[in-house]
């Protein structure tokens, strides 16, 4: 089912330049146009659309009034706005209106929309229905990553709520997924990430504490977690493996999922002895594949997880089919925050 998305602009061109940017940029959107505050609710009640753009001035009312009457209506009250205001001016209104998850300059581009989907993970609310997911969900991306999640955090490594948990990679693909499913599982969650775009990314996903790789990351990790974390989820290996080690308090464990470093690290077992910690292995897809059942439990935490809005991908770069191997560069030189995806167009 397409995501609808109601903008609302008295500028026929710029409703029509923010349609174009929805269509060119994302799969399964219909694009909703309403000129005045009286036409917008018109169109609401008979589309019900999953997300409203709203232009910060209305020839017929203030986005005030639109923002006040969208919150006041059971039937609108959880449909997120987000507000397109210059110079600032929408600040206050989104400080005052719940439903109002974002404030973006004008004119819309890809890049601001992106920052959309992490407004609504960040503010923690979802769809009208979350399952549908806002603009940039594809199931596909919700069975590898968040699947890898589940099972790593809650099969493998046994995370219980209160527990806190360390994930590397906090701004990657299965790192975005595992933020997600263990706040969903009631943990505290600590990311590790390489730059600052990466910290945003994380902490919208998710992330109660940030900490730098380039820093003394094990060090704040202790400090955070008053002595050490429950559990360490890795996908990246590599040279950090030991101080990941010694991050881990009485009884810890790391999930390891992948070595997105380029080495595999090796474990002087002494250390798992005196601490009482543990390693463990989670290779999700070599596991359930011959486990329907097993799959089908997976699945279903996944999916209450996603109705539940604790669940969406976060996708970063998109290219053409044809710029593949961009988009290889982009993974292999470790500057993706999310799912890359490549766009398939049928011409």
């Amino acid at each position: 089912m397409s995501q609808k998305i109601l903008v609302i602009d008295e500028s026929l061109v710029a409703t029509k330049l923010t349609e174009n940017v929805l269509a060119q940029n994302f799969h399964g959107v219909d694009v909703l146009l309403a000129q005045r505050g009286n036409d917008a609710f018109d169109r609401f009640n008979v589309a019900q659309p999953d997300l409203i753009l709203l232009n910060e001035s209305l020839p017929d009312m203030d986005a005030e009034t639109v923002c006040y009457r969208l919150l006041n209506d059971p039937a609108t009250s959880k449909v997120p706005v987000v507000l397109l205001a210059s110079n600032g001016n929408g600040d206050r209104i989104e400080e005052r209106y719940e439903n109002v998850i974002k404030v973006l300059p004008k004119p819309v581009t890809p890049e601001s929309l992106l920052e959309v989907e992490n407004a609504t993970l960040s503010k923690n609310k979802p769809m009208v229905n979350p399952a549908r997911q806002l603009l940039f969900h594809d199931p596909s991306r919700t069975v590898f990553s968040g699947h890898t999640a589940f099972f790593s955090l809650r099969l493998r490594g046994g995370l219980e709520e209160g527990e806190t948990v360390l994930v590397h990679g906090g701004a990657g693909g299965v790192g975005t997924a595992a933020l997600q499913v263990a706040k969903a599982l009631g943990a505290r969650t600590i990311a590790v990430v390489s730059s600052d775009p990466k910290a945003v990314v994380a902490r919208a996903a998710g992330a109660d504490e940030v900490v730098r790789s380039d820093g003394p990351w094990k060090d704040e990790v202790r400090e955070l977690s008053g002595g050490g974390v429950d559990l360490v989820l890795d996908p990246v290996g590599g040279d950090r493996f030991t101080d990941s080690l010694r991050s881990l308090r009485e009884s810890g464990r790391i999930v390891v999922v992948g070595f997105t470093g380029g080495s595999i690290p090796e474990v002087k077992v002494n250390r798992l002895l005196l601490n009482n910690t543990a390693v463990i292995g989670a290779g999700w897809g070599g596991f359930v594949l011959s486990k329907p059942d097993l799959n089908r439990e997976i699945g279903a935490a996944v999916n209450r997880f996603v109705q539940e809005g604790f669940v969406r991908p976060v996708v970063g770069e998109r290219f053409p089919l044809e710029r593949a191997s961009e988009a290889l560069e982009v993974i292999d030189n470790r500057l993706a925050t999310g799912k890359v995806v490549l766009d398939v167009r049928e011409h």
